[in-house]
């Protein structure tokens, strides 16, 4: 698993990447990023369905919808956008996209077992939990430790480690 992530970070070419190549990595990313997060016992074991929310803009296209009906340990991964921020409920993983108001996002999360990620700079200053960023023509991520606490998630040691900073 780690394997495969890492891969992904430093096995892209060092070609120009157009926008709809980063939108394709980021979605991998945001799949294999399920593999090295624990969500709180209660729910791990309950298992079911595990979804993966997109709020605001959809900049993934198709490929993000690709990735429902897979596994993740007893989850099945569904994808769904919802249409507002009373919608964002049951999501366990929430890729706050476009010019969504990050701070309102994450305060109605506050404590809840949610893994936010977004591209936006400063998401992690902001109290997110994952930033993806370009950088050097790849993709890379930041990851504020104090946000997994609040959220009441387990990461992984390893993807610790392959962060590129963490708060």
């Amino acid at each position: 698993m780690a394997r495969a992530l890492c891969c992904l970070l430093i096995g892209l070419a060092p070609a120009r990447l157009q926008a709809e190549d980063i939108y394709q990595i980021k979605a991998a990313f945001l799949y294999n990023f399920t593999k090295f997060v624990t969500w709180p016992e209660e729910m791990e074991q309950r298992g079911g369905e595990l979804r993966l929310c997109i709020f605001d803009r959809n900049p993934f296209g198709e490929y993000l919808y690709q990735l429902s009906g897979r596994k993740v340990r007893n989850f099945e991964l569904k994808v769904v956008q919802p249409a507002s921020l009373s919608a964002l409920e049951g999501c366990a993983i929430l890729f706050v996209a476009g010019s969504a108001k990050t701070d309102t996002v994450l305060r109605g999360l506050a404590n809840h077992p949610v893994l936010t990620v977004s591209d936006q700079s400063g998401f992690v200053q902001d109290g997110g939990v994952i930033e993806l960023l370009s950088e050097n023509n790849r993709i890379r991520f930041d990851i504020n430790l104090q946000a997994v606490r609040d959220s009441k998630l387990q990461m992984s040691s390893k993807l610790l480690q392959l962060a590129r900073q963490v708060r």
